[in-house]
C-alpha cells in the first residue's frame, strides 16, 4: 500500500531524527511514497538557505498529490467539523486527512490523532 507522508516526518527526517529516518527509509523499500504539495509548501517555506539541495533531493523522492477542489471542498467541511474544539489543527492537516481519506494510503505523521474516532487531540503533537 502507498504511504502518505505528512510534513512532520520530513522535517524530523531532514533534522537527522533516527525514527523518522527509519520510517521513511523502511516506508521507501515496501511502498510508493507520497507527500501532498501542501507538504511540499510547508517544507519549503520552513527550508534554510544550507537546506536546499538536501531537502529538494529528498522532496523529489515523493509522488505528490495535487490539492484541488476534489481535495479542499471536503477538507472545508472536516474543518468545519473540527476546528471548533481542536485549534491546532490547520489547513494542511485538513487536506492531508482528505488526501488520506479519498486515495485510501497509510499515513506516516509524527501526529498519531487522525480525523476519525476519536476525536484528534492538540496534545497528539
Amino acid at each position: 500500500m502507498a504511504v502518505l507522508v505528512d510534513t512532520s516526518v520530513i522535517i524530523d527526517y531532514l533534522r537527522g531524527h533516527h525514527g523518522a529516518q527509519e520510517v521513511l527509509e523502511e516506508a521507501r523499500l515496501t511502498a510508493p511514497l507520497y507527500a501532498s504539495e501542501m507538504t511540499r509548501l510547508e517544507v519549503l517555506a520552513g527550508m534554510r538557505a544550507n537546506e536546499e539541495g538536501g531537502t529538494r533531493l529528498l522532496l523529489s523522492l515523493f509522488q505528490r498529490h495535487p490539492v484541488d477542489t476534489m481535495i479542499a471542498e471536503p477538507a472545508g467541511e472536516l474543518g468545519r467539523q473540527w476546528l471548533p474544539a481542536h485549534r491546532s489543527i490547520d489547513g494542511a492537516d485538513l487536506a492531508i486527512a482528505n488526501l488520506n481519506k479519498v486515495n485510501s494510503r497509510d499515513t506516516h505523521t509524527r501526529c498519531g490523532s487522525t480525523f476519525g474516532d476519536p476525536a484528534p487531540s492538540a496534545n497528539d503533537c
